[in-house]
């Protein structure tokens, strides 16, 4: 029996019949499908920047590379101490997509002083507005330990991949942690 299909098969279900025999008669043939997914494209950012003029993350490159035991962290400043950090550079990805999703890892402990707290926030246009994933504290919701998780927001197949951004907030007198441990695009 031989299956042949195309180099150029498109992804979805197509369906075929095969047919074959013992080296004789009878012929035998049956209806099959085959489903054809594209690979998964990860991509990563770039870039790491604080934002504006507050104190940025400690290690943020660790928030691009991938590994699961590292992360940029918003670590205690002191007298009230504000930072952020927004990650870019995201590449352009294939441009034949069925599904696109952005995650996030991360964690924190949100202590319970009325000024500390931390958030994050995606953009989809280069940083010109902002969808918040979550936040507590000053920036909104109860302040509490918020184990390590992935964030998972479905983003439409057509969306210009190098616009999207990846920012995290952080305020603390020393009460507060918060870690992005990794954030990143897949593609299929």
């Amino acid at each position: 029996m031989t299956v042949t299909t195309s180099g150029a098969t498109p992804t979805g279900t197509t369906s075929f019949t095969v047919t074959g025999n013992s080296g004789g008669t009878p012929t035998h043939s049956t209806t099959a499908s085959l489903t054809v997914i594209p690979n998964l494209v990860i991509l990563r950012p770039t870039a790491a920047a604080p934002i504006n003029n507050l104190l940025s993350y400690a290690n943020p490159t660790n928030a691009e590379d991938g590994d699961p035991n590292t992360f940029a962290s918003g670590s205690p400043g002191g007298a009230q101490a504000q930072g952020g950090e927004i990650w870019s550079g995201f590449g352009a990805g294939p441009g034949s997509r069925t599904v696109v999703n952005l995650k996030i890892t991360s964690a924190g402990v949100c202590g319970t002083f009325q000024f500390e707290g931390f958030a994050v926030d995606y953009s989809l246009n280069g940083g010109a507005t902002w969808t918040t994933i979550y936040s507590m504290g000053v920036f909104g919701g109860a302040c509490t330990t918020r184990s390590q998780q992935t964030d998972v927001v479905s983003i439409s197949t057509t969306q210009d991949l190098t616009q999207v951004q990846v920012r995290a907030r952080f305020a603390s007198a020393g009460n507060t942690s918060h870690q992005v441990y990794d954030a990143w695009i897949e593609v299929q």
